[in-house]
């Protein structure tokens, strides 16, 4: 029953591992995702001068170039949608509308990203529980085996006591380790599609000229 026990233990440190690598590549994954939605933010897809006016012909370009460079990434998606909404309504009130329902969709969206991430954060101090529950039966199963004269039990019972309360305390700073990780590329991330919001306000929705607007009135 020891030996199996101790299998036990074994299997749910290795768990805890694999558990723990796969948080951190989850965690790479996403950081190099947030680097290429910061560096799209980067390379001029907007006119960013105070004079140009946007209108409707003068947006396929824009759109086509959106269409080619990271189809899906937030900011190439987002000027996709509301550029399509503005050559069809000819309403920058509905592409402000469409702006804003888009942001609030893509951030939902990358919040389901983190799912298996935020998983991971919680099965590894389950597990490390387990292992010491299951490390502190093993423990008592020794005491109680009769093994070791009970003069000597103090030292290898003791030793498999550490060993079980170890497992906890590891499983507590893989889950810290991770949860940190998950905070600051969460935070990166929002803070990507929240520049990427104001890039494209500032650089295309206030820039729409209404066909209203460009006629000559005549006093």
């Amino acid at each position: 029953h020891s030996v199996t026990r101790e299998n036990h233990w074994v299997s749910v440190q290795a768990f805890m591992w694999i558990a723990f690598f796969s948080g951190l590549g989850e965690l790479w994954i996403r950081r190099r995702a947030v680097r290429s939605e910061a560096w799209l933010l980067k390379i001029g897809m907007l006119p960013e001068d105070e004079r140009t006016m946007l209108t409707s012909d003068k947006l396929g370009p824009i759109y086509v170039r959106a269409r080619n460079t990271a189809p899906e990434a937030m900011l190439p998606t987002l000027l996709r949608r509301l550029i399509m909404e503005f050559r069809k309504s000819l309403s920058v009130d509905r592409v402000s509308d469409v702006m804003d329902s888009s942001l609030d969709l893509m951030l939902h969206q990358m919040d389901l990203r983190y799912t298996m991430l935020r998983y991971l954060v919680w099965i590894i101090p389950t597990l490390g529980f387990l292992g010491t529950v299951i490390g502190i039966a093993d423990a008592l199963a020794f005491v109680g085996s009769g093994q070791a004269p009970m003069d000597e039990l103090l030292t290898p019972t003791t030793m498999k006591l550490g060993v079980a309360f170890y497992t906890t305390l590891l499983a507590l700073v893989q889950s810290g380790v991770l949860m940190l990780g998950l905070n600051l590329t969460q935070a990166s991330d929002e803070q990507v599609l929240n520049e990427a919001g104001q890039y494209c306000l500032d650089n295309l929705v206030i820039r729409l000229a209404e066909p209203d607007h460009l006629t000559p009135r005549h006093g």
